[in-house]
C-alpha cells in the first residue's frame, strides 16, 4: 500500500469527517457485518486513506539524533490497573465471558488495520465497557458494537493537528497539566470564542484533544481524564447556541468513551447552568450525571487539583 504524507490532507477529507460525525452511521452496521461471508466487502475511500495515514511512519533513519522516538511505554496489565482492584470474582467471570464473545465477534469483521483490531480488543478497554453496564452481557455487547462501529468509521485517533491547527476553537480548548492522581486536565473555554461556531469543528477539536489527553493519562495515571469547563464570557445567546454542542460532546463521552472521565468541573457558573443540566439529564446517565462538580468559589478546585496545576486566572 502507498502511503501519503500527513502533509497532504486536504479540506475534502475535513469535511467528510464531519459528515461522519454528523450522521455517526455506517451503511453497514458490525452486527450486519458479523458474517464469515462479508470478507470480500471493499473500504470505502475515506477508510482506505485513513489506514495510509496510519501506516505511514517515519524511521529511526530519517530522523536527527535529537528527534528519534522515546522508548516504548509500559502500559499496566489488566491485573495491575487500578479499574480491576475492586472486581468482584463473579465481575471478574462475566467480563471473561463477553471478552470471549468481543473477540469472537471481531474475527468475523473485515479489517486489514492491526491497531483498530488491538485498539477494539484491549483487555482494560473491554472492562471500561463491562463495567459502564454494570457487567450485563446484553448492554456491554450493544454498547461496544456500537463504540467499534463509530470507531472504524471515524478513527478518531487518525485526526492530526494539520486537520484542527487552523480552527479558532484551538486556542481555547486545550490539555492543561494535571490533577492531583497524574489524570490529563482539559480546559475548555467557550465563551472566549467570538467566531460564529460550527458543531462539527468543535466536536472535531474536542476528539482530537479527548485522544491526546487519555494516553497522556495512560501514561501516568488510570486513563482517565478531569476537565475544567470554564463559562466566562458564556451569555443566554452563546449558551442557547452551544446547547446542540454540549449535548454531542456529553453524549460521545458517554457511549465511545467509557470509564474515561473522571470529574467535569464548571467554574463561573449561574442560573444558566443549572436550567442547561436538567435539560440533558434526560439523556445523560447516573454515573455521568454524578461526575459534574458546579465549582462555586474557584478554592474548591484545590480538593483535586494542586495549586500550581490550577490555571492562573482560576487560582
Amino acid at each position: 500500500m502507498r502511503c501519503k504524507s500527513l502533509k497532504n490532507i486536504s479540506i475534502v477529507q475535513v469535511k467528510q469527517r464531519k459528515l461522519l460525525l454528523g450522521k455517526n452511521k455506517r451503511d453497514t452496521s458490525i452486527n450486519e457485518r458479523i458474517s464469515r461471508d462479508e470478507y470480500s466487502m471493499n473500504l470505502s475511500e475515506l477508510e482506505t486513506e485513513r489506514f495510509t495515514m496510519r501506516s505511514t511512519r517515519l524511521t529511526d533513519s530519517d530522523l536527527s539524533p535529537s528527534k528519534k522516538r522515546k522508548k516504548t511505554i509500559k502500559y499496566p496489565t489488566l491485573k495491575e490497573h487500578p479499574l480491576f482492584y475492586d472486581l468482584s470474582g463473579s465481575d471478574v467471570e462475566k467480563y471473561e465471558i463477553f471478552k470471549e464473545t468481543a473477540h469472537e465477534c471481531f474475527s468475523n469483521i473485515y479489517c486489514e488495520d492491526p491497531e483498530v483490531q488491538r485498539t477494539c480488543l484491549n483487555d482494560i478497554t473491554l472492562l471500561r465497557f463491562c463495567i459502564a453496564r454494570n457487567f450485563k452481557h446484553k448492554a456491554v455487547l450493544k454498547m461496544w458494537t456500537k463504540w467499534v462501529d463509530w470507531y472504524m468509521d471515524y478513527r478518531p485517533d487518525l485526526i492530526t493537528n494539520q486537520e484542527i491547527r487552523h480552527l479558532p476553537l484551538t486556542k481555547y480548548f486545550k490539555i492543561h497539566k494535571t490533577d492531583q492522581e497524574g489524570r490529563s486536565l482539559v480546559v475548555l473555554r467557550p465563551g472566549l470564542i467570538d467566531e460564529n461556531l460550527d458543531s462539527d469543528d468543535a466536536m472535531l477539536v474536542c476528539l482530537y484533544i479527548i485522544e491526546k489527553a487519555i494516553k497522556k493519562s495512560e501514561r501516568k495515571a488510570d486513563g482517565k481524564i478531569s476537565v475544567i469547563f470554564d463559562r466566562k464570557g458564556m451569555s443566554q445567546k452563546k449558551d442557547k447556541k452551544w446547547l446542540g454542542t454540549y449535548k454531542k460532546m456529553s453524549q460521545h463521552l458517554q457511549d465511545y468513551y467509557p470509564e474515561r472521565l473522571q470529574n467535569a468541573f464548571i467554574v463561573n457558573s449561574n442560573w444558566v447552568v443549572h436550567l442547561i443540566i436538567s435539560m440533558m439529564k434526560m439523556f445523560l446517565s447516573k454515573a455521568t450525571k454524578d461526575k459534574l462538580c458546579i465549582i462555586k468559589k474557584n478554592s474548591k478546585l484545590l480538593d483535586y487539583i494542586d495549586f500550581e496545576n490550577v490555571p492562573e486566572d482560576l487560582q
